[in-house]
């Protein structure tokens, strides 16, 4: 059981000939393949990342791009493209953005080019749900906001009126204070025997 260890030197050896053995193969799927069909072997192993970088077709390009779930570098790349199925995609890739009135718009853009494209409808409308609820829980927020807001007002108005109460009460009891000590040190000018 003795095991030998490796030394850095034989390690960098198998980096080299791994880098080399990469290259290698690169170099033949070049070849013989076309970056657009390494992308789709890419895509065909679940590897939809590597697909994105590979793929030269937009169309592809934007569709490896989502799969991988970069659904802003899809939609950008949708955008520039104008077949109904590229819009339909745009609007997918927007409304996983939580981009709901531009994914609608990409919906209606496919609508008017194919009426009868199911997917979009069924996507137009359930993006069209989650965008009301998106507002319904907007207003709710602000109407949250706005009751902390007022409930916070009554609560510094009443805690002021107490406050102001309280100033005052200390200023009448000051006040009187005041008076009965004025009226003490008034008698003692009046009492001239005293001052003596």
């Amino acid at each position: 059981d003795i095991y030998a260890e490796e030394s850095p030197a034989a390690a960098s050896d198998h980096s080299i000939t791994n880098t080399t053995t990469n290259t290698v193969k690169q170099f033949w799927q070049d070849l013989w393949q076309t970056s657009d069909q390494q992308a789709i072997a890419a895509l065909q192993q679940g590897d939809a990342e590597q697909a994105a970088k590979t793929f030269k077709d937009p169309a592809w390009k934007g569709s490896a791009s989502y799969l991988s779930g970069n659904y802003q570098q899809a939609s950008d790349i949708f955008q520039t493209l104008e077949a109904p199925d590229s819009t339909y995609n745009l609007g997918n890739s927007l409304a996983r953005q939580s981009k709901y009135k531009e994914a609608i718009k990409a919906y209606d853009k496919t609508l008017a080019a194919d009426p009868e494209h199911e997917d979009a409808k069924f996507n137009r409308d359930l993006v069209e749900k989650l965008l009301q609820q998106q507002q319904q829980n907007q207003d709710q927020q602000n109407q949250d906001q706005q009751n902390k807001r007022t409930s916070s007002k009554k609560i510094r108005i009443r805690a002021g009126t107490k406050i102001n109460n309280l100033t005052q009460r200390t200023m009448i009891t000051n006040q009187t204070r005041t008076i009965k000590i004025s009226s003490r040190i008034s008698k003692s000018r009046t009492s001239p025997a005293r001052i003596n």
